[in-house]
């Protein structure tokens, strides 16, 4: 089944990488990640650089946390160990990279939003930092010019 096959697509309430850039975590960790792009991943237990060797290079320094930025510990069977996270633009900027079905319907969704003129979520800290009710810029702008 082709990843454009538009009947495949979860709805933008069902996508999960819809729900993690509307949620309210700064910070996305790597399996969390790879998951929404791909459920079958929770299975394979991919990582995101495994797909991308060059996502370093892609995303730039600012939008993930790892070796030699700042590392975030975690408890693994038992042991420690490094958790990768990527910043909510590293989340867009992977998804508009990535050829899985949630990746496709994720950039439909948003290039609708787009082009309605809501640039922001609907919901979460982005949209309500530039307004509480949720309104995009322009949105506002054309409320206070009627």
């Amino acid at each position: 089944m082709s990843i454009n096959d538009r009947a495949s697509w979860p709805s933008p309430a069902q996508n999960p990488l819809i729900a993690l850039l509307k949620g309210d975590d700064e910070w996305i960790d790597n399996q969390t990640l790879a998951i929404a792009l791909d459920p079958s991943n929770l299975h394979r237990r991919r990582s995101l650089v495994r797909h991308w060797p060059d996502l370093d290079d892609v995303l730039g320094p600012e939008t993930a946390m790892r070796q030699g930025d700042l590392m975030v510990p975690w408890k693994q069977r038992g042991g420690r160990g490094i958790r990768r996270v990527y910043s909510r633009k590293a989340l867009v900027l992977i998804a508009m990279r990535a050829q899985t079905r949630n990746a496709a319907a994720f950039r439909d969704w948003l290039a609708g939003e787009i082009a309605a003129g809501r640039s922001t979520p609907a919901s979460g800290p982005v949209a309500k930092a530039h307004d509480p009710d949720g309104r995009s810029a322009l949105a506002q702008q054309r409320d206070s010019a009627g």
